[in-house]
């Protein structure tokens, strides 16, 4: 990736190793045993933020780092120090100056209050009036949200806690109490993880916990099979009234392409042409018509928020729930099956199959939006969800493949 000015201290803070020696130095001398980069968020020409886990004394601990420019980590460090909460061997929060930035040990983070909740098993078992024993965080995106499974004596799972920043737990909470908790899809049932209780300040949520395997897991089934029950799923959710709180879906407006194609542009300068071309090409060809009837969409059902149970599908993470044309949602699976295409990790007739497979299932309760329609939006959550997030998601595997993630986007619009 090409240099970026507002960003100076990008490279440095993405590899962990030099991460955590910038950390240890801010710790008092405190030995840092491993660190491993977890996440990566990247705004180019603004910030990059980062979570990595970091091991000390045996103990793994969250660690995310901000950047800032001009200065502002002075401001942002001492904000951050009111309100820091004692995070064991490492500091609450530490500046580096020289980088501006500032890194934030858990449960302290620049946004989320009440993280503290989340390793406080008797104050969540008073929510579900029921003890718990252990409280695991198995899921945290800094400044947005963090989620815990709950425990019981017996090492059940009674629920997942999920703290959100803002108010993002009174929109969550809004759209949730909008759906049902389970429907009809075919001789299948769609489960829907029910909202067990809140905190009294609203920032908590605690859902029902759903099992279940991701589609391609070989563990659950024919994959085949399984792809056909995700689409089922989904006819039967965008039958749903769409609920008055949900948000209409923006993420294949202009705005949002030409802002993927400038991220590649401004980190893959070879591919600025090819990026922009697609967006343009895009924008220009933007179906209209009976497909974009608008109804309640999942808004990010990728293939590890549909789980494959014995006699159900689950369908969990409905924060992003929305309103907006059927294909969007159809396209987000297709989207991520060409991907895995694209990134040779699923041959070509498998990923035709299972795109098949999908419509099929979807097809037994609803109409398939026309074949131009979905190649549209197919190609427009290549270009967004995809090649440019795996720019500013850093991840590796993708950022060898770009290229031919561009091209299968251009395919499908050919």
């Amino acid at each position: 990736m090409v240099v970026d000015p507002a960003v100076p201290a990008r490279d440095l803070l993405l590899d962990p190793r030099a991460a955590a020696a910038r950390l240890a130095d801010r710790s008092g001398g405190q030995s840092i045993d491993a660190c491993e980069r977890l996440r990566v968020k990247y705004r180019v020409g603004e910030s990059l933020r980062v979570l990595y886990s970091v091991t000390v004394r045996g103990r793994r601990v969250p660690v995310s780092v901000r950047t800032f420019r001009g200065g502002r980590s002075a401001t942002a460090y001492q904000s951050a120090l009111e309100t820091a909460v004692p995070a064991g061997p490492l500091p609450s929060v530490a500046h580096d100056e020289e980088l501006d930035a500032v890194f934030w040990t858990f449960p302290n983070d620049r946004r989320i209050r009440d993280l503290g909740l989340l390793a406080d098993p008797a104050a969540l078992g008073g929510l579900l009036g029921h003890p718990l024993v252990d409280a695991r965080l198995v899921a945290y995106v800094p400044e947005c949200s963090a989620t815990a499974r709950c425990l019981d004596e017996h090492g059940r799972t009674l629920a997942y806690a999920k703290v959100y920043a803002g108010e993002g737990a009174e929109r969550a909470r809004r759209l949730r109490e909008a759906l049902p908790d389970s429907l009809a899809a075919g001789p299948y049932e769609v489960r829907l993880p029910g909202l067990l209780a809140s905190s009294g300040g609203r920032r908590t949520l605690l859902f029902e916990p759903l099992d279940g395997l991701a589609p391609l897991d070989p563990r659950a089934g024919p994959p085949g099979r399984s792809l056909r029950r995700v689409g089922a799923a989904l006819a039967a959710l965008h039958r749903l009234p769409v609920p008055a709180a949900a948000p209409r879906f923006e993420r294949h407006d202009a705005d949002s392409l030409h802002t993927a194609a400038g991220v590649i542009a401004s980190l893959r300068p070879e591919l600025a042409d090819t990026a922009e071309r697609l967006a343009v090409k895009l924008d220009a060809q933007r179906p209209r018509g009976p497909s974009h009837e608008v109804v309640c969409l999942h808004g990010d059902p990728h293939l590890s928020n549909a789980l494959v149970r014995r006699d159900a599908i689950a369908l969990v993470d409905l924060d992003d729930v929305c309103r907006g044309p059927r294909a969007a949602d159809l396209a987000r699976v297709l989207a991520a099956l060409a991907n895995l295409g694209a990134l040779g990790e699923l041959p070509v007739h498998e990923e035709l199959s299972l795109g098949y497979e999908l419509l099929s299932g979807y097809a037994r309760d609803a109409t398939v939006p026309d074949a131009e329609t979905l190649e549209w939006h197919v190609a427009a959550a290549l270009l967004v969800r995809h090649a440019a997030k795996s720019l500013s998601r850093f991840r590796p595997r993708a950022l060898a493949r770009i290229e031919a993630v561009l091209a299968r986007a251009e395919e499908q619009i050919a």
